[in-house]
Parts: C-alpha cells; sequence; structure tokens
C-alpha cells in the first residue's frame, strides 16, 4: 500500500514540476501571440489604472510633412505683355488667360485632398477593470490635437462629471519627446486629466520637464 502512494502523481515531484513546466510555457505563448485589429488596446502586462481618470491608451499619429510653396505652386513665366495692366479690370488678358495663368474651367466643385497618417502607433497605459473594456470608440475618446489622443475604459461623460473651466481648464500628456520632431510626443507614459471639454477644442500651451519625462499641456478652449 505504501509503495503505491509513493509512486502516485500526487507525491511525485517530477510529474509535478513537468505539469508546472507545460503550464509556463503555455500562458509564455499567449502572453506572445500577435494582436489583431480587433483586439482591445488591453494588455495583463499593464499595471491596472489607478482610477477612472486615467487613460487607458494612447494613440499618436504621424503625418507626412506639408509640402513648400515651390512644390505647390512652381513658378509659372507669364505671357508677353500682360505684366502690365492687371489691376483687375480685365484689360490685357488674351483670352483663356487669367492673370498670366491659364484659365482652366472647372467641371465640378474643387475638392482638396487632406494627407493620410503615415502611421498610427497604438501605446497601452493600463488595464482596465474586468467589467470595462479599453478602446477608442468616439464617446470613450478625447482628441488633443491631430497628432495625439487617449482612449478610456468608460464613456468620457461618466469618467469626467467636472467640466473645464475657471482655474480648471489643462490636461497634461506625460511622454517622451521625439528627437527628431522636438514639438511632438514620440511615446505616451501617463495622462493627468481632471475635467471634461465641453467644446471638445483643446490647445497646447507648453511643453515642461516632468520628472523623467515632458509634459504636454492642452488647455480646453471655450464654445465661443
Amino acid at each position: 500500500m505504501d509503495e503505491k502512494r509513493r509512486n502516485t502523481p500526487s507525491h511525485c515531484p517530477h510529474l509535478l514540476n513537468i505539469s508546472l513546466f507545460f503550464q509556463f510555457v503555455f500562458l509564455l505563448i499567449l502572453s506572445h501571440r500577435p494582436m489583431s485589429a480587433s483586439d482591445p488596446p488591453n494588455d495583463f502586462a499593464v499595471a491596472r489604472c489607478r482610477n477612472i481618470q486615467q487613460a487607458c491608451a494612447a494613440q499618436l499619429i504621424n503625418f507626412p510633412p506639408l509640402p513648400s510653396v515651390q512644390e505647390t505652386a512652381p513658378d509659372m513665366p507669364l505671357e508677353p505683355g500682360l505684366d502690365e495692366q492687371q489691376e483687375g479690370s480685365g484689360e490685357g488678358q488674351a483670352e483663356g488667360v487669367v492673370g498670366g495663368w491659364p484659365f482652366v474651367p472647372m467641371a465640378g466643385p474643387m475638392s482638396f485632398p487632406l494627407a493620410e497618417p503615415l502611421g498610427i502607433k497604438a501605446v497601452n497605459l493600463c488595464t482596465c477593470p474586468e467589467s470595462d473594456q479599453c478602446n477608442f470608440d468616439n464617446n470613450r475618446t478625447v482628441k488633443f490635437s491631430p497628432h495625439v489622443r487617449v482612449a478610456f475604459c468608460k464613456p468620457v461623460d461618466e469618467v469626467f462629471k467636472l467640466r473645464c473651466e475657471g482655474s480648471r481648464t489643462l490636461a497634461r500628456v506625460i511622454g517622451t519627446v521625439d528627437r527628431q520632431k522636438n514639438d511632438l510626443l514620440s511615446e505616451v507614459n501617463d495622462t493627468l486629466i481632471f475635467c471634461r471639454c465641453e467644446s471638445e477644442r483643446w490647445s497646447r500651451v507648453r511643453v515642461e520637464p516632468w520628472i523623467k519625462h515632458f509634459s504636454f499641456s492642452f488647455k480646453c478652449l471655450d464654445n465661443q
């Protein structure tokens, strides 16, 4: 009887160690699986959010640089004899030419293509409670600028009961400054936001050192 008890798995340390090893390998595989686009930005390796007012994730949007004037409107020579009477009366202009520029009739309304972002970098800041989910739905997102927006575990109206007004109008996005573009963030580490901006319009007011990082301060603009 004693011999059988010693040979059972519960009394065999080698079998127990092997079982724990395979459990560890299984968890390691899960933690390194690639995230799909439908996955929420939560990551169980990130610490739990300290309160509901801490943003759970951030996105840094990178846009291409604006073209220079020379690239958008290259120099074009004026037609001979059209550089004298050009005060707006129309005198001295050849047919089909307006102000020295060839006239092209518009077939429809003018449209200007907007620059598409070169890339969007998502950063996990903290993990939401099990009953909440971190995502970039419109009602959970605060957009500080075309380059920076943050998400919360709950809708913004539920997170911030107080409106931004009076001396309470600032919000801080804390992170690392891009070395190539000193006025942009390359990483986001934390946020300090205490109010809801009714106009949803923010203006950056300053960048200052903040412990080991930099604080990008944004001010809520009123509805006027």
